[in-house]
């Protein structure tokens, strides 16, 4: 049993393009042989439940099923896993780790509802596989936190003209798009607004929430992330004038006062609030304010860095930080001139 359950993990293990979502490996056995293997393979695809079902076919009937994650109970991209679990007609669910997040979990109870048993082995090696998906689900009771940065080689965010330009090239932008999509809320401080006028969506799918950190409520009526369709957070502080308030609650935004810092806003209670609102993935395109502030407390689970094959010599720098930041490089690759650099906070 011990055994099928490695197989499970070492599965999971290969999955390194599931974020915001964990990586998950699936066996099914039959007659102690295994007749379906298969992982999770990256964001929005088919379930490691789904896929390893599916190789096994007719032999998954009164088999059992091996997987490292409890098995989800909800429609995302993918339809629930439990139900292809009651079709299939297995008959026993062994799970490496429960789920925290109460959205996809409860999938066990369902199970044992349809007569399925389930044990909940609590592996040692799982455990290890998803200690940032718990600690952020049931500790930190925060978002799972991407920073996307992207900067010219010698370290600049834009350049010494203040003209608006792009540093990065296309093949970037295409990747940037599929970031914002894999998350439920796209975040910028008020700088960024101010500056750039970003409109904060994607091409294809549903938009993510914009939520834009403005203690002093000062971005424009007419700024794009008020204008353009879709739902959009203001962050701001309790000393803002009503009507301020009064006039960004009219552009259809919806206003939220969190605590105050020496900086401006707490994000500590910012994120608190995102997660309350059922927020669990964020990605945040900083300026240099935001960026220092955030990469200078560590307050990221992953940071993701272009980097365009350019000099820029002056300008404005990606951020400055007192003391090294810890991380561990997940992938390294070329998108077209540029290099994508993801990283994981080793805090």
């Amino acid at each position: 049993m011990k055994n099928f359950m490695q197989e499970a993990i070492k599965a999971a293990e290969k999955g390194k393009d599931t974020w915001p979502n964990p990586m998950v490996g699936a066996v099914v056995v039959k007659e102690e042989k295994i007749v379906g293997k298969a992982y999770h393979k990256r964001f929005g695809d088919e379930h490691a439940e789904a896929g390893a079902l599916k190789k096994a076919g007719k032999k998954a009937k009164g088999a059992d099923l091996f997987v490292t994650l409890e098995p989800c109970n909800h429609y995302g991209k993918q339809p629930p896993c439990t139900k292809a679990i009651i079709k299939a007609g297995i008959k026993r669910v062994f799970i490496a780790q429960g789920d925290p997040n109460k959205e996809s979990g409860n999938g066990a109870k369902e199970l044992r509802k349809h007569g399925i048993t389930v044990k909940i082995t609590r592996e040692k090696e799982a455990k290890k596989l998803y200690d940032l998906y718990i600690t952020n689900y049931s500790v930190k009771k925060k978002p799972l936190i991407t920073i996307k940065i992207a900067m010219s080689i010698d370290g600049f965010i834009s350049f010494g003209d203040g003209k608006k330009k792009k540093i990065s090239g296309k093949q970037s932008s295409r990747f940037v798009q599929k970031l914002r999509e894999q998350n439920d809320a796209i975040i910028v401080g008020s700088n960024t607004v101010l500056k750039d006028d970003p409109k904060l969506s994607v091409k294809k799918g549903k938009n993510p929430v914009r939520v834009v950190l403005d203690s002093k409520a000062r971005i424009p009526l007419d700024s794009k992330v008020l204008s353009e369709k879709g739902n959009t957070i203001i962050f701001c502080t309790k000393k803002i004038p009503k009507n301020k308030i009064k006039n960004l609650l009219e552009k259809g935004a919806k206003v939220v006062t969190v605590k105050a810092s020496k900086k401006g806003i707490s994000l500590d209670d910012a994120f608190e609030k995102l997660y309350s609102f059922g927020i669990k993935n964020v990605l945040i395109e900083p300026g240099n304010k935001l960026a220092s502030e955030l990469l200078g407390k560590k307050m990221f689970d992953r940071l993701v860095f272009i980097i365009a094959d350019r000099e820029i010599k002056q300008g404005l720098k990606a951020f400055k930080v007192k003391k090294p930041i810890k991380v561990r490089v997940l992938k390294k690759k070329k998108l077209g001139k540029d290099l994508l650099l993801v990283m994981r906070n080793l805090r």
